[in-house]
């Protein structure tokens, strides 16, 4: 058999770390070496690769794998990569479709743990940007009020959970024996960083509307009409108010603001 060219054999060792379906091609193009023959040689680097990809799951999750145990994450997460093997020369992406793939196999408090987790790494990810002040609202006449748009920061994520995932990631991140999955509760959740750094917290009904509102680029004048569905309608402007003021003091929103 004749000699690949570079290309050819890093091309023929990708698909064999990927899946290892074509050790029969690959095995010629490679010697035995003080006494460890091909396949053994070959193992060696597609086990070290798939370790290397485990331990950069584990480092960006580690709550989960703090709550399903070494043993089963690994498992797991070796399935997942079997089943969204990697795209992209970037391991920060590895973990991506994680939540999707463990919700699509019915696990939903892993998947809800997973997205909270990948939220929280989206956060600390996010670029810099100006936050809102309440004094930058001071200027603002009454009658612009209602068409008024606010824009969420590039770290803020509203997610919705059904699990106890937050009550797992909280016992985690404080060291706290793990909760079981009974009892478990919608709750909604708001991820974001912080001038003082990462932070998640559950929200009030209300504030969660206002949040998926903003989020969905609508007025203030439509955040306050979706407030009305979840709530006593004499209530709504001093919940509005309350609520955008939480996310103005927690640097939730951008300084720019625009009016439509």
């Amino acid at each position: 058999m004749s000699a690949p060219d570079l290309g050819q054999l890093q091309a023929a060792f990708k698909a064999y770390l990927f899946s290892g379906a074509n050790e029969a091609v690959l095995a010629p193009w490679f010697a035995a070496n003080k006494g460890i023959e091909v396949p053994h040689r070959l193992d060696v680097y597609r086990n070290a690769y798939y370790i290397r990809l485990q331990e950069s799951l584990a480092h960006d999750f580690p709550a989960l794998l703090a709550y399903m145990g070494g043993a089963a994450f690994g498992r797991e997460m070796a399935a997942y990569l079997k089943a969204c093997p990697s795209t992209s020369p970037l391991l920060r992406q590895l973990g991506e479709r994680l939540p999707d793939y463990l919700s699509d196999h019915n696990m939903p408090l892993l998947a809800d743990l997973a997205r909270l987790e990948w939220a929280v790494l989206e956060a600390f990810d996010a670029a810099d940007s100006r936050v809102l002040t309440v004094k930058a609202l001071q200027n603002i006449p009454p009658e612009r009020w209602q068409n008024l748009h606010f824009e969420l920061h590039p770290s803020v994520t509203v997610l919705d959970v059904r699990t106890r995932a937050y009550e797992v990631w909280n016992a985690h991140r404080k060291q706290q024996l793990l909760p079981d999955q009974q009892n478990d509760a919608m709750a909604p959740l708001l991820i974001w960083r912080s001038p003082g750094g990462l932070s998640v917290k559950p929200v009030s009904t209300e504030c969660h509307s206002l949040l998926v509102s903003l989020r969905n680029r609508l007025s203030f004048a439509q955040a306050c009409e979706q407030l009305a569905v979840v709530m006593d309608i004499g209530n709504v402007a001093q919940a509005a108010a309350r609520c955008l003021w939480e996310l103005i003091c927690q640097g939730c929103l951008l300084e720019q603001l625009e009016w439509g």
